[in-house]
């Protein structure tokens, strides 16, 4: 829907207005059901797992194609997010390209997936965002070409960046913020990324990060 996916990218699938809906805690019962129902299509694909995580997910791998597939249920984020994510692609044009090479970066080293303790896709986006908003801040005097933009993110967040009081905002023209207080974050959780959700700012992106 935003032109952001690789040829290595999979499928996220969300099926809407099934009986968990309503935001109740998830039972996980129609999620078991149908890995249940998948495995039972033995020509469809090759391999099914049910992860059961705070956003439970039924990952599947098709069997002629490979294409690997994540199957949500009652999800509203992934489509209610597509008009953001376009206007954050049309704001700044820096950040397409240097999202694709930060998508291939992290999933060559499998560090794309959220339930292993890696970085969804529109946490690495909203990094990225936040690195652009912030650059001449952080860097000042720097120009901001690809190649400079692209080694200051890896600068700023593999040696710079204060993940134990340190959050990451966009909204607003971006800015950061004290974790702590504003979430509450557990001293278990002080090294895990802290992303507030320009939708929902009550939501923590990335705290399984």
């Amino acid at each position: 829907a935003v032109d952001l996916y690789l040829p290595t990218s999979d499928i996220d699938i969300c099926v809407m207005n099934t009986k968990e809906g309503g935001g109740q805690a998830p039972d996980f019962a129609e999620h078991l059901e149908l890995a249940h129902a998948i495995r039972n299509v033995k020509e469809f694909a090759r391999r099914v797992n049910f992860i059961k995580a705070r956003v439970p997910l039924v990952k599947i791998v098709a069997r002629n194609s490979n294409v690997q597939c994540d199957i949500s249920f009652n999800r509203t984020n992934g489509p209610e997010n597509v008009p953001v994510i376009r206007k954050y692609l049309a704001d700044y044009p820096a950040l397409r390209p240097l999202l694709m090479v930060l998508k291939c970066f992290l999933q060559q080293r499998s560090l794309n997936e959220v339930f292993s303790g890696g970085l969804g896709s529109y946490s690495v986006l909203l990094l990225v965002v936040s690195h652009l908003q912030m650059f001449s801040y952080n860097f000042p005097g720097s120009k901001a070409n690809l190649g400079t933009a692209l080694q200051h993110f890896f600068h700023l967040y593999g040696r710079l960046f204060n993940y134990c009081l340190a959050g990451i905002r966009v909204k607003g023209g971006g800015c950061y913020y004290d974790k702590v207080e504003k979430y509450q974050t557990s001293p278990n959780d002080t090294l895990r990324f802290s992303i507030e959700d320009p939708n929902d700012e009550t939501n923590e992106l990335g705290r399984n990060s």
